[in-house]
């Protein structure tokens, strides 16, 4: 090895000096060429591993590759990378999918001194994340925040696949009382189909609905029972709120009706079929302009705090008893 002498792989052979003397008289005469071989250095190329979400097309810039063995600062161009896994269509299933490196040029390199190795990489490909909207859900007052799960759409699919919902997603409403834009959120929610692999999907969603008012409900609490209790009205439709436009009280004989807390009636209107209707709860009484009327009968309302009777007013076939029971300056009953 010479210093600062660089050769090609390659043989060579190596020649004498001639003409050489001696002042002692000697005499010398070029001995036969001395052969020797520059081998090729070893040298690794190894495909850099990559990434990508299904239904994306992997592009190669033939930059990504590491080079090993390299003499004398030599570079390398760029390489020849190819995978199966860069098509649009290639499976999370069969991921990952090897990375085949070849041809490299370029660079300040020669590729004639080195014995090259090209070793694999791998392609990873990960599932697509879609999204899920869904038309907003519409239904009657029925007494539960339970929502219907309609048509949806499922966003962010590629390749033509064809997906769907499996059959446990549940959908609720924030509250079971009326409203518009009302907030649901959906769960359970899990993909199907032949591609579904390919795909996630939260579990859970979120989107809007409605909840129109019921026109009427019937009573079911026999000649007494609890306002407030769902068991006691018809498909458990607890008339408050303004859920149910009419409250139908059907008993032939007297009822009783109590109530554990302040009772709004809102705009409900109450029809009762029966004779005498009795309504006494702990907390106070409101309506609004929904009449409160027995045809066959006497209505007495008790409240343990101010009675207050809107528009609709009061009717009767018999005697109006209203009574706040509460000795309180707050006690009052308004008209």
């Amino acid at each position: 090895n010479l210093p600062g002498f660089v050769s090609d792989a390659g043989s060579y052979t190596v020649s004498y000096v001639s003409g050489l003397s001696s002042g002692a008289g000697y005499n010398f005469n070029a001995g036969a060429g001395l052969a020797y071989t520059v081998s090729q250095a070893p040298l690794n190329i190894t495909a850099i591993n990559q990434g990508k979400v299904y239904g994306e097309v992997l592009s190669f810039g033939g930059t990504e590759f590491l080079a090993t063995g390299l003499k004398n600062s030599q570079t390398v161009g760029d390489v020849t990378l190819a995978s199966s896994g860069a098509a649009a269509v290639a499976n999370v299933g069969s991921s990952p999918y090897v990375i085949t490196p070849s041809a490299a040029k370029g660079g300040s390199f020669n590729s004639a001194n080195y014995s090259i190795t090209y070793v694999d990489g791998a392609l990873a490909v990960t599932a697509r994340p879609l999204t899920v909207s869904f038309t907003a859900p519409t239904k009657t007052y029925d007494g539960n925040p339970t929502a219907p799960v309609g048509a949806f759409v499922l966003n962010n699919v590629v390749n033509g696949d064809s997906l769907g919902l499996l059959g446990t997603a549940v959908a609720a409403y924030d509250s079971r009382h009326v409203g518009t834009a009302k907030p649901v959120s959906y769960s359970g929610l899990a993909l199907g189909g032949g591609a579904a692999a390919n795909y996630s999907l939260p579990p859970s969603a979120n989107g809007t609905g409605a909840i129109t008012q019921l026109a009427s409900v019937a009573w079911t609490g026999g000649t007494s029972g609890d306002w407030s209790n769902a068991a006691n009205w018809a498909g458990s439709a607890l008339p408050d709120n303004d859920n149910v436009a009419a409250v139908i009280i059907p008993v032939a004989s007297s009822v009783r009706i109590t109530g554990n807390q302040a009772l709004n009636l809102g705009n409900t209107a109450i029809e009762v079929f029966g004779s005498n209707f009795e309504l006494d709860v702990i907390g106070g009484i409101k309506s609004g302009s929904g009449k409160i009327r027995a045809l066959a009968g006497n209505i007495s309302l008790s409240a343990h705090s101010p009675i207050e009777i809107g528009s609709g007013g009061i009717e009767a076939s018999g005697g109006i008893t209203l009574s706040a029971l509460t000795p309180s300056v707050d006690s009052t009953i308004t008209l």
